[in-house]
């Protein structure tokens, strides 16, 4: 199992999700307004444990999923609609990862400390020199 692997796992679990129109495979240059609301996943810190009886190496990372709902506005018309559509989504991404306990063939791991987190809609999103309303999810997965 691969890093690219389990990223192309994230994208494509990560356009079933309902509201989500863009899951690329392959990074994009810029974020255009066909591909919004998209899904973007990105390796994340990890903790690697050695080869213990069988040989068998174990690794858990926390892959983080950015959700770009609409580009950063002061418009009150947008900002109102990108909010609206960010809650719709945050709930519904929310929703898809607690039904999921794996991905590609990584395990979701919800123990100990280890949980699904999202950093809600409280900052915005940087891509590409653009910023965006939207929010991420970070997704502890064993990998073996």
């Amino acid at each position: 199992m691969t890093i690219a692997s389990i990223i192309s796992s994230f994208q494509t679990f990560n356009g079933t999700i309902t509201g989500v129109v863009g899951a690329p495979q392959t990074m994009p240059g810029t974020l255009t307004p066909d591909l919004l609301p998209c899904a973007i996943t990105l390796p994340g810190p990890a903790f690697w444990a050695p080869a213990g009886l069988g040989g068998g190496r174990k690794e858990q990372r926390t892959y983080v999923v950015r959700f770009y709902v609409a580009p950063a506005s002061d418009e009150a018309q947008e900002v109102s609609q990108a909010f609206s559509a960010g809650f719709a989504l945050l709930e519904a991404a929310g929703v898809a990862y607690r039904a999921a306990g794996t991905i590609g063939a990584g395990i979701i791991v919800v123990r100990g400390g280890d949980r699904l987190e999202d950093q809600g809609m409280l900052r915005t999103l940087p891509y590409s020199g653009q910023q965006f309303f939207g929010f991420e999810i970070r997704v502890p997965i064993l990998e073996q």
